[in-house]
């Protein structure tokens, strides 16, 4: 059996940064499952790349500063 680590490199291991940054920015735009979100969440942090501001705050914030 492999274990969940393994899997995660296997699956994400060949994705470049980029991929892997817009592969989460979509899973989260599509509010896909969490734990499929968090498992690209702790590949970014584990990469060492910053998390990208999710869909929702982005509009919030945009809202925000409108008013």
């Amino acid at each position: 059996m492999i274990s969940p680590r393994r899997g995660r490199d296997l699956l994400l291991g060949r994705f470049s940064n980029e991929a892997v940054l817009e592969t989460y920015r979509e899973a989260k735009a599509l509010r896909l499952d969490r734990d499929f979100i968090g498992m690209l969440a702790r590949e970014i942090r584990r990469r060492r790349l910053a998390l990208p501001v999710s869909v929702e705050k982005h509009v919030v914030r945009e809202n925000d500063s409108s008013n």
